[in-house]
């Protein structure tokens, strides 16, 4: 069942160049509040408890993620896949896991809600700081090829480090 409903505000992306430096660090740490909470207070399916290994799940079962989330091979062997922690029991909070700015919805100053839940799921900060930072952000060397200033390429990557400090 899907319920959809229009959430008053406008996307992140929408308001971004209207937004004073000020703004977006408010947000990217109003977003990095949000990153913590979902982690800390979504709680984990008692399957995921019982095991003494939880596995990294989306939120609803799906056969083929590659193909219905559109995930690429690398995309879902970071979710998937052997991480840092490997051996050692990890706790995997929940994650949204596609915090990028057309996904946050804010207004007067504030996130008021979150769209595309498709590929939130338990996976953890550490995999969904992965996944956003190599799949979901632009790279400064993404721009090498235009006449971008500095300052222009920094506010196009500005959302990057969002999961750094979390």
């Amino acid at each position: 069942m899907i319920v959809e409903s229009r959430i008053p505000g406008v996307a992140l992306n929408v308001a971004w160049p209207y937004l004073t430096q000020a703004d977006k660090a408010s947000f990217k740490e109003q977003a990095r509040k949000i990153v913590r909470l979902l982690d800390e207070q979504v709680p984990q399916p008692s399957t995921m408890i019982a095991a003494a290994m939880p596995s990294p799940s989306f939120v609803a079962a799906d056969l083929n993620p590659l193909g219905s989330k559109r995930l690429t091979d690398f995309e879902y062997a970071l979710l998937f896949g052997e991480t840092d922690d490997a051996g050692k029991a990890t706790r995997l909070g929940f994650a949204h896991n596609d915090l990028s700015e057309s996904n946050i919805i804010v207004q007067d100053g504030k996130i008021v809600g979150l769209v595309d839940w498709e590929v939130a799921g338990f996976f953890g900060l550490a995999r969904a700081g992965k996944v956003h930072a190599l799949c979901r952000t632009r790279k400064p060397g993404d721009f090498k090829n235009t006449s971008f200033s500095e300052e222009k390429i920094a506010d196009l990557t500005f959302w990057n480090d969002l999961y750094v400090g979390v």
